[in-house]
Protein backbone atom coordinates (compact mmCIF):
# COMPACT_ATOMS: atom_id res chain seq x y z
CA UNK A 1 0.00 0.00 0.00
CA UNK A 2 1.24 3.25 -0.60
CA UNK A 3 0.35 4.95 2.65
CA UNK A 4 2.40 2.23 4.31
CA UNK A 5 5.20 2.74 2.22
CA UNK A 6 4.84 6.67 2.94
CA UNK A 7 4.84 5.96 6.52
CA UNK A 8 7.61 3.75 6.70
CA UNK A 9 9.82 6.55 5.01
CA UNK A 10 9.14 8.91 7.31
CA UNK A 11 9.02 6.84 10.33
CA UNK A 12 12.70 6.20 9.25
CA UNK A 13 13.92 9.51 8.86
CA UNK A 14 12.69 10.79 12.37
CA UNK A 15 13.72 7.94 14.11
CA UNK A 16 16.20 10.58 15.88
CA UNK A 17 12.93 10.47 18.26
CA UNK A 18 11.69 13.27 20.94
CA UNK A 19 15.20 13.21 22.93
CA UNK A 20 16.36 16.71 23.76
CA UNK A 21 13.21 18.54 23.20
CA UNK A 22 13.73 21.10 25.66
CA UNK A 23 17.26 22.08 24.18
CA UNK A 24 16.46 24.35 21.16
CA UNK A 25 19.15 23.62 18.26
CA UNK A 26 20.48 26.16 15.95
CA UNK A 27 19.58 24.75 12.71
CA UNK A 28 16.46 23.24 11.55
CA UNK A 29 17.83 19.77 10.55
CA UNK A 30 18.88 19.43 14.15
CA UNK A 31 15.24 19.23 15.69
CA UNK A 32 13.84 16.50 17.83
CA UNK A 33 10.06 16.40 16.68
CA UNK A 34 7.54 14.69 18.60
CA UNK A 35 6.88 11.57 16.22
CA UNK A 36 3.44 9.19 15.37
CA UNK A 37 1.65 7.34 18.57
CA UNK A 38 3.00 10.14 21.22
CA UNK A 39 0.91 12.44 22.51
CA UNK A 40 1.05 15.98 21.80
CA UNK A 41 1.18 18.55 24.82
CA UNK A 42 -1.86 20.95 25.74
CA UNK A 43 -0.42 24.37 25.36
CA UNK A 44 -2.44 27.65 25.45
CA UNK A 45 -2.70 29.60 22.07
CA UNK A 46 -3.82 32.30 20.80
CA UNK A 47 -6.65 32.67 18.45
CA UNK A 48 -7.21 35.56 15.99
CA UNK A 49 -9.32 37.46 18.55
CA UNK A 50 -6.48 37.72 21.29
CA UNK A 51 -8.02 35.17 23.27
CA UNK A 52 -6.20 32.43 25.10
CA UNK A 53 -7.22 29.45 24.23
CA UNK A 54 -6.27 25.70 25.87
CA UNK A 55 -5.09 23.24 22.77
CA UNK A 56 -7.03 20.52 24.20
CA UNK A 57 -9.76 22.58 23.65
CA UNK A 58 -9.44 23.58 20.41
CA UNK A 59 -8.66 19.67 19.24
CA UNK A 60 -11.92 18.60 20.96
CA UNK A 61 -10.75 15.16 20.36
CA UNK A 62 -11.46 15.69 16.44
CA UNK A 63 -9.15 14.30 13.73
CA UNK A 64 -7.20 17.33 13.33
CA UNK A 65 -4.80 18.54 10.18
CA UNK A 66 -1.79 21.08 11.75
CA UNK A 67 0.61 23.00 9.54
CA UNK A 68 3.31 24.54 11.41
CA UNK A 69 5.14 27.75 9.40
CA UNK A 70 6.98 30.46 10.23
CA UNK A 71 5.08 33.35 10.00
CA UNK A 72 3.82 35.74 8.07
CA UNK A 73 7.10 37.27 7.04
CA UNK A 74 7.84 33.79 5.11
CA UNK A 75 6.57 34.68 1.67
CA UNK A 76 6.96 30.83 0.48
CA UNK A 77 4.79 29.81 3.68
CA UNK A 78 2.29 32.03 2.75
CA UNK A 79 2.62 30.78 -1.04
CA UNK A 80 2.47 26.96 0.59
CA UNK A 81 -0.95 27.82 2.41
CA UNK A 82 -2.64 29.33 -0.60
CA UNK A 83 -1.72 26.39 -3.15
CA UNK A 84 -1.85 23.25 -0.97
CA UNK A 85 -4.18 23.86 1.85
CA UNK A 86 -6.87 26.93 1.17
CA UNK A 87 -8.15 25.17 -2.15
CA UNK A 88 -8.75 22.00 -0.06
CA UNK A 89 -10.25 22.94 2.99
CA UNK A 90 -13.87 21.90 2.24
CA UNK A 91 -12.47 18.34 0.78
CA UNK A 92 -10.73 18.44 4.47
CA UNK A 93 -13.88 18.99 6.56
CA UNK A 94 -15.76 16.44 4.17
CA UNK A 95 -13.05 13.48 5.26
CA UNK A 96 -13.70 14.41 8.96
CA UNK A 97 -10.75 16.65 9.83
CA UNK A 98 -10.33 20.47 10.90
CA UNK A 99 -7.56 22.07 9.91
CA UNK A 100 -4.92 24.64 11.34
CA UNK A 101 -2.21 26.27 10.78
CA UNK A 102 0.12 27.75 13.67
CA UNK A 103 2.91 29.80 13.60
CA UNK A 104 4.53 32.60 16.16
CA UNK A 105 2.65 35.87 14.85
CA UNK A 106 0.62 37.95 16.64
CA UNK A 107 -3.49 37.97 16.01
CA UNK A 108 -3.01 41.07 14.20
CA UNK A 109 -0.46 39.13 11.63
CA UNK A 110 -3.11 35.91 11.52
CA UNK A 111 -5.61 38.23 9.95
CA UNK A 112 -2.77 39.27 7.01
CA UNK A 113 -1.99 35.87 6.99
CA UNK A 114 -6.08 35.21 6.36
CA UNK A 115 -6.14 37.47 3.66
CA UNK A 116 -2.90 36.70 2.06
CA UNK A 117 -3.49 33.00 1.81
CA UNK A 118 -7.25 32.54 1.35
CA UNK A 119 -7.72 30.42 4.71
CA UNK A 120 -10.48 31.20 7.24
CA UNK A 121 -8.81 33.21 10.17
CA UNK A 122 -10.43 29.99 12.26
CA UNK A 123 -8.17 27.99 11.36
CA UNK A 124 -5.31 30.40 12.20
CA UNK A 125 -3.51 30.14 15.71
CA UNK A 126 -0.53 32.24 17.31
CA UNK A 127 2.08 30.22 19.46
CA UNK A 128 3.33 33.55 20.19
CA UNK A 129 5.85 32.92 22.82
CA UNK A 130 6.76 29.49 21.45
CA UNK A 131 5.79 27.41 23.99
CA UNK A 132 3.91 24.31 21.62
CA UNK A 133 6.70 24.58 19.04
CA UNK A 134 9.62 24.09 21.78
CA UNK A 135 7.30 21.49 23.55
CA UNK A 136 6.49 19.60 20.27
CA UNK A 137 10.38 19.83 19.56
CA UNK A 138 9.81 21.24 16.41
CA UNK A 139 11.62 24.95 17.44
CA UNK A 140 15.07 26.24 16.34
CA UNK A 141 16.83 29.52 16.62
CA UNK A 142 16.21 31.91 13.37
CA UNK A 143 18.48 34.75 14.82
CA UNK A 144 19.22 35.22 10.48
CA UNK A 145 15.71 36.44 10.25
CA UNK A 146 14.95 38.65 13.70
CA UNK A 147 13.91 41.88 12.08
CA UNK A 148 10.82 39.57 10.61
CA UNK A 149 10.20 38.03 13.47
CA UNK A 150 10.58 40.63 15.89
CA UNK A 151 8.10 42.00 13.59
CA UNK A 152 5.35 40.00 12.89
CA UNK A 153 5.23 38.25 16.38
CA UNK A 154 5.32 41.98 17.80
CA UNK A 155 8.50 41.69 20.45
CA UNK A 156 7.19 38.55 22.12
CA UNK A 157 9.22 36.03 20.58
CA UNK A 158 12.04 37.50 21.69
CA UNK A 159 14.13 34.22 21.59
CA UNK A 160 13.40 33.93 17.44
CA UNK A 161 12.20 30.48 17.67
CA UNK A 162 10.32 29.25 14.51
CA UNK A 163 9.39 26.45 13.98
CA UNK A 164 10.44 23.94 10.94
CA UNK A 165 7.81 23.22 8.35
CA UNK A 166 5.61 20.37 9.25
CA UNK A 167 1.71 18.68 8.83
CA UNK A 168 0.76 16.72 11.78
CA UNK A 169 -2.59 14.52 11.87
CA UNK A 170 -3.53 14.31 15.37
CA UNK A 171 -6.13 11.96 16.35
CA UNK A 172 -9.45 12.56 18.63
CA UNK A 173 -7.19 10.91 21.63
CA UNK A 174 -4.66 13.79 21.09
CA UNK A 175 -1.99 11.01 19.81
CA UNK A 176 0.21 12.00 16.08
CA UNK A 177 -1.08 9.47 13.71
CA UNK A 178 1.07 11.09 11.12
CA UNK A 179 3.62 13.87 10.43
CA UNK A 180 5.76 14.52 7.50
CA UNK A 181 8.68 16.93 8.66
CA UNK A 182 11.10 18.82 5.76
CA UNK A 183 13.04 21.26 8.16
CA UNK A 184 15.36 21.87 5.17
CA UNK A 185 12.62 22.72 2.81
CA UNK A 186 12.63 25.77 0.74
CA UNK A 187 10.23 26.06 -1.69
CA UNK A 188 6.91 24.83 -1.38
CA UNK A 189 7.10 21.68 -3.68
CA UNK A 190 9.78 20.42 -1.38
CA UNK A 191 7.02 20.24 1.67
CA UNK A 192 4.14 17.75 2.01
CA UNK A 193 1.98 18.21 -0.65
CA UNK A 194 -1.46 17.74 -1.03
CA UNK A 195 -1.56 15.20 -3.79
CA UNK A 196 0.36 12.92 -1.14
CA UNK A 197 -2.01 14.40 1.78
CA UNK A 198 -4.62 13.49 0.21
CA UNK A 199 -4.73 9.15 0.24
CA UNK A 200 -3.33 9.83 3.44
CA UNK A 201 -6.29 11.12 4.68
CA UNK A 202 -8.84 8.86 3.28
CA UNK A 203 -6.61 5.73 4.58
CA UNK A 204 -6.72 7.41 7.89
Amino acid sequence: MRYEFISFVITGLLLSGSAGIGQIPALATDISPILVGEIIPDINLTDHEGDSVSFYSILEGRKTIIVFYRGNWCPRCIRYLASEFAPNLSTIVQLGYQFLAICPDTPAYLMKTSTDSGLDLKCLLSDLNGNLIRSMGLGYKADTYSKYIDQTSEGTNADHIISATAVYIIGPDYKVIFNFITPGAVNSEERMQWDLLYPVLKAL
